[in-house]
């Protein structure tokens, strides 16, 4: 049995090929190509033409093209990783790629110089496709080239008598795929004989010098392993097995069998079934396994000093012309219009308040959630079944510290039918409503806004959406009468909800018949499956999703309120690190056009309900630790409050703006993780490391001409949130990574953890002024120009 899986396939451009097979016995075969092999794990006895090997972990070799071979496995399975080498696609010039052949064989040849360098090159290659690299594609076909040019420099072969080896290669490959087609038609050598017009003493022959076996014990292995599917996972009787499968009758099944196994057919079902649970992987666990065994295998050559000075790291040049006076687009801040809080009511510890303090001198957000403030009852009160009441008390004095640091209120109601009857809720609303009335200005409750969604409406079948959308009805008229100017805000429909129902569009018709006007239409964004999280492999996904909206016609210009920003739906230890703040910082710079309100999931971690430890970094998405360190996400934040509100010119990687008398421009050096990493199964990251599913793409050096600039002088501010500066995980990993620390030490963290400031002066020569940056991956900064006349 063997089971293999593609672990990467090119196109013709890199004739190349990865698989990984696990095998207890691969059959008698050949390939058209040449087959290079490392092996994984195991020991099995390796066929190989005419002799015969014990390959072992480690060993590598070549299997060269036309070549039969097969493999049995020692003890239970071996795994292998196996290259394909299309050598007809590698010949250059006159080289006929038939003639190609190679002489590496380490169960031969213990200790050739060579071969860690050739198992580095093919490690490389996999490491190099395991990551998001910018033009892998070159790389991938520099490292190809450089792999079969140190084959062929190193080990490569002449074939002799070669036109005598292709008739018997064109011969025993016909007559075998013969065979393979027509195994189970009980074949003997006479049938085959007259089927090719060949003698019997002259296919005899052929097999020997060809296959090197007779007829017998290569039609005996082919059916044999033909069978074993059959055997062990049908509940098919031996003798059913053996006729399917070609054999007069079960006894000389039997005798083939005990000839390969050494045992029979039934106590080799037996022990099978018998280990099967603890001995066989999935594919995903297969392929998670090998994965992970060559890049350790790349890490450690490259200890060895085997590098061969192929870089993934690399350098690039950014040129920036702008002219200033080009100011071509308003921006009305989006990026600081609304805070999201989990739990209103948590608004009132003290701890939170210190942050809320915090943010609104860095920030200076407009808004704050209020989420489902008729939950669990905190604010209801039960007249009866069929009366329901608010309780004012504590809302009243939430608003009246939110009203101290400058923030208003977003009211988020949400309809829960397992809780409360749609009458009961309207009820509950004209006694909320009737309260703000009576206790709030005009003013204020015009500045609010409000929203109404719907707990299970990604669930709800058409007779309840209908359901919903007349109770939705009911509240905007109820909300227009009675608070009049405030803003109404759409029900929050999920990015899972839009692209796979058509419950919005749908929602949004009615509206539309019912002349319902929206002031906000609210989406909750999160780049991964929510169900599944499932990561996206596509760095692009929002503002693909933004594109998709408009395509349909269901975006509103000016209206879109982005709200649960994240890549993941759940936990993720890299909300920790550089790559949150990076993150939210390219996906603002690619869309600030398009959004309105640009919100990220999750205040704090002391607001969370489901956190079971007192771990630091415990990859909740916040801008703080339970313990009040601020992440590099609050630092982004406080950089975008920072933004002009012209903008002047911007690019996927920096935006230029400009208020008053600055220029402001925010730089940003996103790189997305691996592949693997979005399958959930190569990188097993850990608390401390964290970034290794980061390929170390780019290192970006920008240089900014801005031109037309009607002053004399200027002063420069730069501002850069980076692993030494601006991430309090990566100065906690610095100072020792500790699990306890003491508060004079939490203080010095946070203090450690500030993101850097750099302060210059430059005198601007015939309008024009230069700026230049150097920016590592995931990384963030801030240039801030004064001008002065």
């Amino acid at each position: 049995m063997k089971e293999t899986i593609n672990i990467l396939q090119f196109d013709n451009k890199i004739p190349l090929s990865f698989s990984v097979i696990k095998f207890d016995n691969i059959f008698l075969h050949m390939h058209s190509m040449v087959q290079l092999i490392i092996v994984l794990e195991g020991e099995f006895q390796c066929n190989i033409g005419d002799k015969k090997y014990i390959a072992k972990e480690n060993d590598i070799f070549i299997v060269n093209s036309r070549t039969y071979h097969s493999f049995d496995a020692l003890n239970n399975t071996s795994t292998i990783l196996s290259v394909l080498i299309d050598q007809n696609e590698f010949a250059i010039g006159d080289i006929d790629p038939d003639s190609i052949a190679f002489n590496l064989n380490s169960m031969e040849v213990v200790n050739h110089p060579k071969y860690e360098s050739i198992k580095f090159l093919i490690y490389s290659i996999v490491r190099l496709n395991s990551m998001d690299n910018v033009n892998s594609i070159y790389s991938n076909r520099a490292i190809s080239f450089s792999l079969f040019a140190q084959l062929m420099n190193d080990f490569s072969v002449n074939l002799e008598e070669a036109d005598i080896k292709r008739t018997n290669y064109d011969t025993i490959t016909k007559i075998t795929a013969y065979i393979n087609d027509h195994y189970s038609e009980n074949l003997s050598l006479s049938s085959i004989s007259k089927q090719f017009n060949y003698s019997i003493a002259y296919l005899s022959r052929l097999f020997k010098q060809s296959l090197d076996t007779n007829f017998i014990d290569y039609y005996d292995d082919l059916r044999v392993n033909n069978s074993l599917n059959d055997l062990l996972f049908s509940n098919k009787t031996i003798e059913e097995i053996a006729l399917t499968h070609g054999f007069e009758n079960s006894r000389s099944y039997f005798r083939a069998f005990t000839s390969i196994y050494k045992t029979y057919p039934s106590q080799y079902r037996k022990e099978f079934k018998k280990h099967s649970k603890n001995t066989i992987l999935d594919s995903n666990e297969l392929k998670k396994e090998a994965i992970e065994k060559i890049l350790l295998l790349y890490e450690q050559a490259s200890q060895r000093g085997n590098n061969p000075n192929y870089e993934i790291t690399r350098d690039t040049e950014a040129l920036v012309s702008v002219d200033y006076k080009n100011k071509t687009t308003t921006l009305h801040s989006p990026q600081t219009k609304v805070l999201q809080l989990e739990d209103y009511k948590l608004i009132m510890d003290i701890d939170v308040q210190n942050c809320l303090k915090n943010m609104q001198k860095d920030i200076n957000f407009e808004y704050i959630t209020l989420n489902n403030i008729f939950e669990k009852e905190i604010n209801i009160l039960k007249n009866n079944p069929y009366d329901y009441s608010f309780s004012f008390i504590t809302f009243d004095r939430i608003l009246s510290y939110l009203k101290s640091v400058s923030l208003k209120p977003y009211i988020k109601l949400v309809f829960d039918n397992n809780q409360i009857s749609d009458s009961s809720f309207l009820s509950l609303l004209d006694s909320f409503y009737n309260h703000l009335v009576n206790s709030y200005t005009k003013e204020e409750i015009n500045s609010w806004l409000i929203n109404l969604s719907f707990k299970d409406i990604e669930i709800s079948n058409k007779k309840q959406t209908q359901i919903y959308s007349t109770l939705f009805n009911n509240f905007y008229n109820k909300t227009k009468k009675e608070l009049k100017g405030i803003k109404i805000g759409s029900p929050s429909f999920t990015k899972d909800l839009i692209l796979k129902t058509t419950i919005y569009q749908d929602f949004l018709d009615h509206c539309k018949s019912k002349f319902i006007d929206f002031s906000f239409i609210s989406i909750l964004y999160q780049d991964a499956n929510n169900k599944e999280n499932i990561l996206t492999k596509n760095k692009d996904e929002l503002k693909e999703f933004i594109n998709y909206l408009k395509k349909k016609n269901i975006y509103f210009e000016n209206k879109m309120f982005f709200e649960n920003i994240n890549f993941s739906s759940s936990r993720s230890l890299l909300n920790d690190t550089l790559y949150s703040s990076s993150y939210l910082c390219k996906n603002l710079i690619e869309n600030i056009k398009s959004i309105s309100s640009y919100s990220k999931l999750g205040f704090s971690d002391i607001t969370n309900d489901i956190l079971t430890n007192k771990e630091t970094f415990n990859g909740n998405n916040s801008f703080f630790t339970y313990n009040l360190l601020k992440k590099p996400s609050y630092y982004v934040y406080s950089m975008f409050s920072k933004l002009g509100d012209q903008l002047i010119k911007k690019s996927y990687n920096y935006m230029i703006t400009s208020k008053e008398n600055k220029i402001i421009i925010l730089v940003n050096n996103y790189s997305h993780y691996s592949d693997l990493y979005a399958e959930n199964e190569y990188y097993q990251i850990s608390e401390q490391e964290r970034y290794h599913c980061f390929p170390k793409s780019t290192n970006i050096k920008f240089s900014f001409e801005i031109n037309n600039l009607p002053f004399k002088d200027c002063k420069i501010k730069t501002t850069t949130i980076s692993k030494t500066n601006g991430s309090s995980f990566d100065k906690w990993l610095e100072i020792g990574a500790p699990k306890i620390m003491t508060n004079d030490e939490l203080e010095k963290l946070k203090i450690l953890s500030e993101p850097s400031i750099y302060i210059s002066n430059k005198t601007i020569n015939e309008s024009k002024l230069n700026v230049e940056c150097n920016i590592a991956p995931l990384e963030t900064k801030l240039i801030e120009i004064t001008l002065i006349k």
